[in-house]
């Protein structure tokens, strides 16, 4: 906390024992300009493919992978195929430099997709509904499309990294592999998945008898938009932090405040997600808090609004337990210490799980 203001940020939960350290590959950055609904619409964007095939490419024998979501780029880092990857979408901050960019995630670039030579394209898309001019695409270029549902909840999460004999990566059982399944590296993924959980659960154990508050998550301040429900953020902030979203009763996935409707809501909590953001100055003199300032709410006359400048914290992947610990320090700031615990003992308990 500091000039009322108070700034998460996690401490190195991502240890030398991590598969792999995460800040070793978040460096593409976002280019100026780009806003953060820019940047929601890039992590929840969907896939389109103009072009066609230039000629059949003889299939390589070692497994290539092109991702167009930034959440499936984090997680293949996560299981340890950076050197895997060789196509990435516009704007994948969660990618290693040297990857080539394929395009827009709304307009591939096949003539560069045919150089990188995929054996699959991993994206996430709305009911999973892969275009028609990409999916043809694939066939004739002899490279497999795993197109996944965007996820809503940290389950869908889990099962698209590691998927357990009980697990459906797609609620109509459709055969649709996981990324570990993917880079067959199923006993990492068994490992990263324990880790998750394990993760996960015992936050949910330290938080669980604590009284609920009601948090408004916002990304954006013009207009403040929030975290709505049906989201893998919401289920993280319900389930494992014990809190509550003040944004639940919107009809809309992001839906938008003025106001009016702020006053409504009386959030105890505001967490600001800003990824790569820089920490806050004070709450007198920081243009972020301007909208919020002079409101009759209990988040500002407390003084309780955060800022989460994870990189990851958009992004609905292996970062998961690290972006739940610093929500929960934000809501809980008295159980800061016990959640670093957490997290560290989880590195040192090794992975079986």
């Amino acid at each position: 906390m500091r000039n009322g203001i108070q700034t998460v940020v996690p401490p190195n939960w991502r240890s030398a024992s991590a598969i792999p350290s995460l800040t070793s590959v978040i460096r593409r950055a976002v280019p100026a300009g780009v806003s953060s609904l820019v940047l929601v619409g890039v992590v929840l964007g969907s896939v389109a493919c103009e072009g066609k095939s230039s000629g059949r490419s003889v299939a390589p024998k070692t497994t290539r992978l092109v991702s167009l979501a930034p959440a499936l780029t984090q997680v293949i880092c996560e299981l340890g195929g950076e050197s895997m990857l060789v196509g990435v979408g516009e704007y994948d901050f969660a990618a290693p430099y040297d990857v080539r960019v394929v395009g827009h995630f709304k307009d591939i670039n096949t003539e560069v997709l045919l150089k990188v030579r995929p054996t699959h394209l991993l994206a996430m898309y709305s009911q999973r509904a892969a275009p028609s001019a990409l999916a043809s695409y694939a066939r004739s270029q002899s490279f497999r499309l795993v197109i996944y549902d965007y996820p809503r909840s940290v389950a869908d999460v889990s099962a698209i990294i590691f998927r357990q004999t009980a697990d459906r990566v797609l609620t109509d059982g459709a055969d649709v592999p996981s990324v570990a399944e993917v880079m067959k590296v199923e006993e990492t993924g068994r490992r990263v998945h324990a880790r998750l959980h394990r993760r996960l659960n015992a936050i949910a154990a330290l938080t669980r008898d604590r009284p609920s508050a009601s948090v408004l998550m916002v990304f954006d301040t013009a207009p403040i938009t929030a975290i709505g429900r049906a989201s893998v953020l919401d289920d993280l902030l319900v389930r494992y932090v014990g809190a509550r979203n003040a944004a639940a009763e919107a009809s809309v996935s992001a839906p938008t405040f003025d106001r009016e409707k702020l006053l409504g809501l009386k959030p105890d909590v505001i967490l600001l997600l800003r990824p790569k953001d820089p920490p806050f100055a004070s709450f007198e003199t920081d243009p972020r808090v301007d909208v919020f300032r002079d409101l009759p709410i209990p988040a500002v006359e407390n003084r309780r609004i955060a800022l989460i400048r994870d990189p990851l914290v958009l992004l609905p992947g292996a970062a998961l337990p690290s972006i739940a610990a610093a929500m929960a320090k934000a809501v809980y700031p008295e159980l800061g210490e016990q959640i670093d615990a957490i997290m560290a003992e989880s590195d040192t308990l090794g992975e079986a799980g």
